[in-house]
């Protein structure tokens, strides 16, 4: 059964774990949480502070490999934002001591990025890339991304010729 790609922003729930294979290859995991605000008449309900309130929350079980595993792990830990790209996994086992089938939906992620919180302010995250521009543990960087200047409006009058960002215009 195909199941369908995903892409979208989640809150991790704890710590990435970090693990590596025998041949060296880095394996990444963690859980991630996404929200769906409640509305009413077609308006997100919001509480007396003025935050939306949660209708339902989905909970995923997520995995990185190689490099980009090891950016999550680094840049990422328990309450980050991150959007993640990736495709549903369905996994099966027999479960150990009463032979039971069992599976579980997991999100392998392709391409990963780390929203910097509001008040980490211009002297926060200087290493650029994985959490500004994103990663995909390609063996090229992707334009704007990882090693490359992290505000391409800082020194020009707009992106680079032909470049492209992942930024909304507004």
């Amino acid at each position: 059964m195909a199941l369908p790609t995903i892409d979208n922003f989640f809150t991790l729930t704890g710590d990435p774990e970090m693990r590596f294979s025998p041949s060296g290859k880095g394996v990444c995991s963690f859980n991630v949480a996404a929200n769906k605000p409640k509305r009413e008449n077609g308006q997100i309900v919001k509480d007396e502070r003025g935050y939306p309130v949660n209708d339902k929350t989905l909970f995923l079980n997520c995995v990185a490999f190689g490099q980009l595993g090891e950016m999550i792990a680094e840049q990422a830990g328990s309450g980050s934002s991150v959007r993640l790209v990736g495709d549903l996994e369905t996994q099966q086992w027999a479960d150990k001591n009463t032979g039971e089938k069992r599976s579980k939906v997991q999100l392998v992620v392709d391409f990963a990025r780390v929203i910097p919180r509001r008040n980490q302010g211009q002297g926060g995250n200087q290493g650029g890339g994985f959490a500004q521009g994103g990663y995909s543990g390609q063996e090229h960087a992707p334009q704007g991304g990882w090693g490359q200047n992290p505000d391409q409006w800082a020194n020009s009058n707009g992106p680079a010729q032909g470049g492209f960002s992942d930024e909304p215009p507004f």
